[in-house]
């Protein structure tokens, strides 16, 4: 049986970027073909956050806007890539706010995340001339406001990373004033966290490709901002499980989609020719890159994201992270709950 250790670090650190995730990126959450799913009460519990929050700077829109896989450059180096330190409960916004102060290697960490295909020695030059940087944006098919706001960065960089220090400081007030108000919400949390059930959910819906029952250390965290999340890893041999307050809810609203596929998302997602065409691909190749989508049918990027998105929402797809890079599969099970719901009108029953 596995022995399981509650924490508090991880979560708090993931809720603390999720304050500015969201602020940056709120079309991705509100609009109607936002591929995350969000349900009107999370969109709701979203609009809340933001007006109960201090005003954020712009100038923090390279560290929080989200690229085409969901991620963000803070998240992607001080959360994803810190993975080995999210259990040891050391590693927290102090420590963040210490490697804020090396300016060199944030200068490097933006480059690396705005502009993952150059070499070190493309990145040598950049780290300290203008005009070099200043090419490889120019060059770059980042959007307009992207470009802006980086070059905006790269003419004062000190400045931003202050600026990003004293905001992350001045909003993790605000998140523990909020967190000692329902700090019994928490505790309830803990209390009604079943390993074995949470383990079964996951594998039911094919969630998690982490067998949690395997594990004889599991670490748990709980989120409070970012509600719907459901993340897990494997951290120095030990499973890390970092779920949302509404954690159950959102399982057991997979679940329900799992077992009983909505035919009319289903039936749009499918319905254009570009979407067959992609699907097509995918059984081809097994898997594919956006990039991949975008060469062999001759689509836009901002068109092949709005297809592969919504095929997302659907369920049609899956995906799967290497380093930057989203590749999207079939997503198998979906289809064989949708061939048993086909089947009982096939064979004349009630569903």
């Amino acid at each position: 049986m596995a022995h399981i250790t509650f924490l508090d670090a991880p979560g708090q650190l993931h809720d603390l970027f999720f304050l500015f995730i969201l602020h940056f990126n709120r079309d991705k959450y509100f609009a109607n073909n936002s591929a995350l799913q969000t349900t009107p009460e999370e969109q709701a519990h979203y609009r809340h956050l933001l007006e109960n929050i201090p005003p954020i700077s712009n100038e923090l829109f390279i560290f929080f806007k989200t690229n085409d896989s969901g991620k963000c450059m803070m998240s992607h180096h001080f959360f994803d890539r810190k993975a080995d330190l999210l259990t040891n409960s050391g590693y927290n916004l102090s420590k963040v706010r210490e490697e804020l102060n090396h300016t060199t290697q944030i200068i490097e960490n933006v480059l690396t995340f705005y502009f993952p295909s150059l070499s070190e020695d493309e990145i040598i030059p950049c780290r300290t001339s203008i005009t070099a940087v200043n090419k490889v944006i120019k060059s770059s098919s980042l959007s307009h406001e992207q470009k802006a706001y980086l070059y905006d960065f790269f003419i004062d960089p000190e400045s931003a990373i202050r600026k990003l220090s004293d905001e992350l400081l001045e909003k993790s007030f605000v998140q523990q004033l909020d967190y000692n108000r329902n700090y019994s919400s928490h505790l309830k949390l803990r209390d009604g966290f079943i390993l074995d059930d949470v383990t079964q959910m996951l594998k039911r819906i094919n969630l998690c490709r982490i067998d949690l029952s395997s594990f004889q250390e599991v670490y748990v965290t709980f989120c409070s901002y970012a509600e719907s999340v459901i993340y897990c890893n494997i951290v120095n041999g030990a499973a890390l499980l970092m779920l949302g307050c509404d954690y159950l809810n959102v399982l057991a609203l997979k679940e329900k989609k799992s077992v009983c596929p909505d035919l009319k998302n289903f039936c749009q997602a499918i319905s254009d020719t570009n979407r067959q065409a992609i699907l097509d691909l995918i059984h081809k190749q097994r898997e594919v890159s956006a990039k991949e989508v975008e060469q062999a049918l001759q689509l836009s990027a901002p068109n092949a994201y709005y297809h592969l998105s919504l095929m997302i929402k659907s369920g049609v797809l899956k995906t799967r992270n290497v380093g930057k890079t989203v590749f999207y599969s079939i997503n198998a099970s979906m289809f064989q709950d949708l061939a048993k719901k086909l089947q009982l009108y096939a064979n004349g029953g009630l569903l």
